[in-house]
């Protein structure tokens, strides 16, 4: 629950690359896309819908005790279809494996004020890659 809430939330990539909509054109859910439009479909924004997560902004991984089929079919954190991350298996198992070694080396780790470290520094910037942006993450372990 966990990991797929900070996939939710923290996408690594959260935007598609564009792609051109073939010769033609085509219909998708009752509108026309000309043939040559720019289309892309966003993790980012898909990831924060409030129909679909309330409160979108908000960790909060409980809402994936019994996700509703809508949030297991937006939730795309490693893409889709033909072009999905073919390493999507093995990145979760080893988002698995360690934050359950980090956790059972460190049960008390906490985010470190050291080096004036603030929750500033932990908001996420948007780039092609997504990234804190004070580009560091401190932590104590007591």
């Amino acid at each position: 629950m966990v990991i797929s809430e900070t996939l939710r939330l923290h996408t690594a990539v959260p935007f598609g690359l564009p792609r051109a909509v073939p010769s033609g054109g085509a219909s998708f859910k009752g509108y026309f896309l000309p043939s040559g439009a720019t289309v892309s479909t966003q993790s980012y924004s898909l990831h924060r819908d409030p129909t679909v997560f309330p409160d979108p902004d908000t960790f909060n991984p409980e809402r994936w005790e019994n996700p509703t089929k809508e949030m297991k079919d937006i939730s795309i954190p490693f893409g889709g279809g033909s072009r999905i991350c073919i390493g999507m298996h093995l990145a979760r198992m080893e988002l698995r494996l360690g934050s359950a070694l980090f956790f059972r080396g460190f049960p008390n780790a906490q985010r470190s004020n050291k080096e004036e470290m603030t929750e500033k520094d932990m908001e996420m910037q948007s780039f092609l890659l997504m990234a804190p942006k004070g580009h560091r993450c401190l932590i104590e372990t007591n």
